[in-house]
C-alpha cells in the first residue's frame, strides 16, 4: 500500500494547499494562519447534525448439505453525524445484533454470533465543495456489488471522493479507496511475519433522478494484494481454488485478484403509482483463468403504492465463479464464490405505522464440485422500523 498511497495523499494535499494559497493571493488579502479556505461563520459550536436509529427483528435460516441453522434476531442500528466545523465531521453507524440460534456446521462460522459492531465510522474532511477525504472504517456499500464484497463490511484506511452536478437531476463523481482488509491470525496460523494486506478501488459513477426515471451506473478497477494465510484458508472453504491442501498455516491463493467491475440500475415510475426497473452487476478477475474469473447478477424489480401501503418485489439470478473475488469477503448471503442460483425478495411498507415486513429467499448451488461446499439455500423474514430521530 505504502509508496503509492503516500505519494497520492501527499500530492493531493499539495494541490489543495496550493489552490487555497493562490485564491488568497489573487484576492489581494492577507493569507490567514490556515492555508485552507474555510467558510466564514461565527465560530459554530460542534454538534450532532444527524441522529437516526432503527430497530428490526425476525427469523433467519440456512441449509447447506449436512449443515443447517435457524435463529431469531433482534438488531438496533444507528447513524450518527457530528460536525466539528463546516469542513470536518465524524460519521458513524454502530449496531447491536443479538441472535438466539441452533446451528450445526462443519466449519466454525460467526453468522449467528451476537455482536456489537460498526457498519462504518470515519472522519470526513471537506476542503473544497464536492471533494471529501475520509479516514477510518470505510464502508463498502457504495461499491454496490455484494458479490464482489459484502455491503455490510467496512475496512480501515483512507478514501477520496469528488461529486459534481451536471444539472439539477444528474450528478457524477470519482472515488478512490486504499483500505486494509480486516483479519486476525495467531502465530500458529502463519509461517512468518506477513505483509500488510490491501484492497484498493478506483471508480467513476453517475446518477440521475427525475419524476419519471431514476438510474445509476458505476464502473472501475479493484485489486486485492498481500492477503494473509488465514484469509486464504477461510476463502478456500468458501469457494476459492487453493494452491495447496487445506492447511491453515501454509494456505495460499492459487491466483491473484485484480480486475474490473460495473453496475447499472434503472427504475421507471408510472403515473398510476407503479414502478418497474432492473439491476445489472458484473465483474471479472483478470488474474484468474476465464472459466473461474467472472461474476454476474441480473434482476427485475418493481412495486406499487396503495395509499397507506406499498409493495416492492425483486427477483433475479446470479453466478460467481470460484476465483472471481476473495471468497471470505464476498456476500455469504449469496454463498460466497463458486455459486450460481436465484433469489426472490419482497417488502411490504406500512406507511401509516412506519414499519416494513421483508422476506428474502436465496438458492445458491455449487458451480464446481469441491470438498468444502454443497448446494445451499437461505430464508429470512424480518420486521423493520423506519428510521427515527433520537
Amino acid at each position: 500500500m505504502g509508496k503509492n498511497f503516500v505519494f497520492w495523499m501527499t500530492a493531493g494535499c499539495c494541490v489543495l494547499l496550493s489552490t487555497a494559497g493562490s485564491s488568497w493571493a489573487a484576492s489581494g488579502e492577507e493569507s490567514p494562519t490556515s492555508t485552507l479556505a474555510v467558510p466564514a461563520q461565527e465560530n459554530p459550536s460542534p454538534s450532532f447534525t444527524r441522529k437516526n436509529w432503527s430497530l428490526s427483528t425476525g427469523f433467519v435460516s440456512r441449509n447447506e448439505g449436512k449443515d443447517d441453522g435457524f435463529g431469531s434476531l433482534l438488531a438496533a442500528n444507528a447513524e450518527l453525524e457530528f460536525a466539528f466545523s463546516p469542513w470536518m465531521k465524524v460519521e458513524a453507524a454502530p449496531y447491536l445484533a443479538y441472535y438466539s440460534s441452533r446451528v450445526q456446521e462443519r466449519f466454525s462460522d460467526d453468522t449467528y454470533d451476537s455482536r456489537l459492531g460498526l457498519t462504518y465510522g470515519h472522519l470526513t474532511f471537506t476542503p473544497l465543495k464536492g471533494l471529501s477525504i475520509k479516514a477510518g472504517a470505510i464502508p463498502q456499500k457504495d461499491l454496490n456489488n455484494s458479490l464482489l464484497i459484502s455491503s455490510f463490511r467496512s475496512f480501515p484506511g483512507g478514501a477520496v471522493e469528488y461529486r459534481g452536478q451536471l444539472d439539477d437531476e444528474t450528478g457524477f463523481g470519482l472515488r478512490a479507496r486504499y483500505l486494509i482488509p480486516t483479519s486476525s491470525s495467531l502465530n500458529t496460523q502463519r509461517e512468518d511475519e506477513e505483509k500488510l494486506p490491501l484492497f484498493q478501488t478506483q471508480s467513476f459513477f453517475a446518477e440521475t433522478s427525475s419524476a419519471d426515471w431514476n438510474w445509476s451506473l458505476q464502473g472501475g478497477l479493484f485489486q486485492w494484494s498481500s492477503l494473509p494465510s488465514k484469509v486464504a484458508y477461510e476463502s478456500t472453504r468458501a469457494g476459492n481454488t487453493p494452491a495447496n491442501q487445506f492447511l491453515d498455516p501454509e494456505a495460499k491463493f492459487l491466483y491473484g485478484y485484480k480486475g474490473w467491475f460495473g453496475n447499472l440500475e434503472a427504475m421507471y415510475f408510472f403515473h398510476q403509482g407503479s414502478r418497474l426497473g432492473f439491476d445489472f452487476k458484473r465483474f471479472s478477475n483478470t488474474k484468474a483463468p476465464s472459466n473461474l474469473a467472472d461474476s454476474q447478477l441480473i434482476s427485475l424489480k418493481g412495486g406499487h403504492e396503495f395509499g397507506d401501503f406499498g409493495v416492492a418485489v425483486e427477483a433475479g439470478s446470479f453466478f460467481s465463479e470460484a476465483d472471481a473475488t476473495v471468497a471470505k469477503y464476498s456476500s455469504s448471503g449469496f454463498g460466497n464464490t463458486n455459486r450460481e442460483g436465484n433469489f426472490l425478495e419482497a417488502k411490504l411498507d406500512f406507511k401509516k405505522y412506519k414499519f416494513y415486513l421483508t422476506s428474502k429467499y436465496v438458492k445458491a448451488n455449487e458451480l464446481n464440485d469441491g470438498p468444502a461446499q454443497d448446494d445451499a439455500d437461505s430464508l429470512s423474514f424480518m420486521v423493520e422500523s423506519y428510521e427515527f430521530q433520537f
